[in-house]
């Protein structure tokens, strides 16, 4: 009797291992870069870009939650220093909420860094 349920747990084993062959291992440098530039849009097109006759950029960290919603924003730094930037960037983050997900769920980082560019003379 224990030989045949030592049988179909051996069995339920080589299932699992095989359905887990089915399943992405790891997150591609290509899938990675892809899902990070989805974010960048995500938070550019939300972003209210103070108007200035220069061009600058900031590097921005977001927290996630599994969900993608914006948990928590910090600028890490900026080619212009100026708190209506920094200001303008964390809007831009919290307001882009919930951001996409990554195709591969393997991809999704709880904690992102982004930049953001502004160019002057584009509209934004």
């Amino acid at each position: 009797m224990w030989q045949k349920g030592f049988c179909l747990l051996l069995l339920a084993v080589a299932q699992l291992a095989f359905a887990a062959d089915d399943q992405p291992e790891l997150c591609t440098k290509a899938e990675s870069f892809e899902y990070i530039k989805q974010l960048e849009q995500a938070v550019q097109a939300s972003w209210q870009a103070p108007e200035l006759k220069s061009d600058y950029s900031c590097i921005v960290v977001i927290a996630l939650n599994f969900r993608g919603e914006v948990l928590n924003v910090g600028v890490d730094e900026c080619t212009k220093d100026n708190l209506v930037i920094r200001k303008s960037v964390e809007d831009a983050a919290y307001n882009a909420s919930p951001l996409p997900l990554p195709a591969n769920r393997i991809c999704l980082d709880r904690t992102i860094r982004i930049t953001l560019r502004y160019r002057a003379g584009d509209s934004q």
